[in-house]
């Protein structure tokens, strides 16, 4: 509803650009999208009228919408800026003289906090730069990981003081006999680590999935359903999945995200689902399952 033409205008929000925002945010709606929609625009005009307390990103928001005077230093220095969301963008704007932007567009991984994943190629155009410049040798990773990373940064090279390092490859038979504890997984989807980690605790090894928000959102969406048994349960999952994935694919520019991310939301019940005798037993699966700065289960960081 911003831009530095017309100012702030939340009540010429179109339904395309809130939609672009739910897509990108995998958020639905069982209530009027419309209603939704007003409100939206309703609590932003009233969010620009300051009248007891502000939060840190109502600091750097408030004076972009309504062009407040703010104080500039001869130089700021901002480093993560691929992480910059753009009401920080602007505030940066009018912040600073002279302005040194760091960071790594290969590492925009902010978008659900609300960053701008095209927030230095944004900074570039806004500040009229073509040229930076790039630092692309690293001391932290090994060799045999840096090589690793060339597949995705060709650019990437490791200093010639780094150890070895290693990288080892194996296939989902065989990944938990070798994995030690204090290992760490990591995966593009949940689905598969909801499946892997219940057959680790099945084993009689502790394994916990970092993300508690995550974990938090699907014991909500379990009970949204107010399923009496699993099998009800997994009816209502499915018929949801079904639904939602029409929904996405039936739209201009389809969300391919989007369409992963339903159908791995879904996998994932079905996964804690699989040895429950209850509806009340997936909820604690995944309670005891997702983990957040403490383990569920032994209570430690």
């Amino acid at each position: 509803g911003w831009d530095a033409a017309t100012g702030f205008q939340p009540r010429e929000i179109t339904k395309d650009e809130l939609d672009a925002l739910c897509t990108h945010f995998d958020i639905s709606f069982e209530t009027s999208v419309t209603r939704v929609y007003d409100l939206v625009r309703l609590v932003l005009e009233k969010s620009t009228e300051v009248e007891a307390m502000i939060d840190y990103n109502d600091q750097n928001w408030l004076p972009v919408v309504n062009s407040l005077s703010i104080p500039k230093s001869d130089l700021v220095l901002v480093d993560e800026s691929q992480d910059l969301p753009r009401s920080k963008q602007e505030f940066l704007l009018r912040a600073g003289r002279r302005l040194i932007i760091v960071g790594d567009v290969n590492q925009a991984i902010y978008g659900f906090a609300g960053a701008d994943v095209d927030s230095i190629p944004r900074m570039k155009q806004l500040l009229g730069v073509e040229a930076s410049l790039t630092l692309t040798e690293t001391r932290r990773c090994g060799k045999a990981i840096v090589k690793e990373a060339q597949r995705v940064v060709k650019q990437f090279r490791a200093h010639e003081s780094n150890c070895e390092g290693i990288v080892r490859y194996t296939n989902l038979e065989n990944w938990a006999t070798e994995a030690a504890d204090q290992d760490m997984v990591i995966c593009r989807v949940n689905a598969p680590l909801v499946s892997e980690a219940l057959k680790l605790v099945q084993a009689g090894r502790k394994a916990v999935i970092r993300g508690r928000d995550f974990g938090g959102s699907l014991v909500k969406f379990v009970k949204k359903f107010d399923a009496k048994t699993v099998p009800e349960l997994i009816d209502f999952v499915s018929d949801w999945a079904s639904r939602e994935s029409s929904k996405e694919a039936a739209k201009k520019f389809p969300s391919d995200a989007r369409l992963i991310a339903i159908q791995d939301k879904a996998a994932c019940i079905g996964a804690f689902a699989e040895e429950a005798l209850s509806v009340e037993d997936v909820i604690t699966a995944i309670n005891n399952v997702f983990a957040g700065k403490q383990c569920p289960r032994c209570k430690k960081s």
